[in-house]
């Protein structure tokens, strides 16, 4: 009969707990994967997969939007290019009446003072051939307005003389009424008309002289 107190074997005790325990712990097949690790994995996947799609969503979003902003912004540049476009015809179309209009008020303001200058030497015939008298400073205008004076009043008192010694005949302004002007602008264009020096221009100055007298 065996001892009930008899120390059990250690080398049994082993062999009994190791075939107790079941093959899967023992140790896994090659080839075999574990369901639970396998689930895991797939639902790492998935999880992977689904944010994956929502940055996707996000990006493709964003992208969109930056589109619409670049249109807009492009949209703002074509608008700004069209009216900068504007208002540099704008400014050039000003600057060219600005430029006309200083122009204008030069013209005027020399006219004006070859006017002022005339009147204070007492001589308005002279008004008839402003445009002749050259532009330029008061002194300088000054100086050929009084020769230009000194001219026609020896010329005027010659012919006057002439005319009273008898040595001249009247000049007939009827006999070419049709082609002598009748106003201060066609004899400054008339007189002009002829070369400086020449005697068709002494003519035309002989003949604005008699206009004069005869109006007198």
């Amino acid at each position: 009969m065996a001892d009930d107190n008899a120390t059990p074997d250690p080398a049994s005790a082993n062999q009994v707990s190791a075939a107790s325990q079941s093959p899967a712990a023992a140790g896994a097949p090659d080839g075999f994967v574990e369901v639970a690790r396998l689930n895991g994995a797939l639902a790492k996947i998935q999880e992977l997969t689904l944010a994956n799609r929502t940055l996707t969503d996000q990006l493709n979003a964003k992208s969109t939007e930056v589109g619409a902003l670049q249109a807009q912004i492009a949209q703002k540049e074509a608008e700004w290019q069209a009216q900068s476009g504007e208002f540099t015809s704008k400014l050039a179309a000003a600057d060219t009446e600005k430029a006309g209009l200083s122009s204008q008020l030069t013209e005027y303001q020399v006219r004006q003072q070859k006017v002022k200058l005339i009147t204070e030497l007492g001589r308005p015939e002279l008004l008839a051939i402003l445009d002749v008298i050259p532009n330029g400073d008061e002194a300088a205008m000054r100086a050929s307005i009084t020769n230009l004076a000194n001219f026609a009043a020896g010329i005027s008192t010659k012919r006057e003389q002439e005319l009273v010694s008898g040595i001249l005949p009247i000049v007939d302004l009827n006999q070419n009424a049709s082609k002598l002007p009748t106003t201060e602008e066609g004899w400054t264009s008339y007189i002009n008309s002829f070369p400086l020096g020449s005697a068709e221009r002494k003519s035309a100055f002989d003949a604005w002289h008699t206009s004069l007298i005869q109006q007198k």
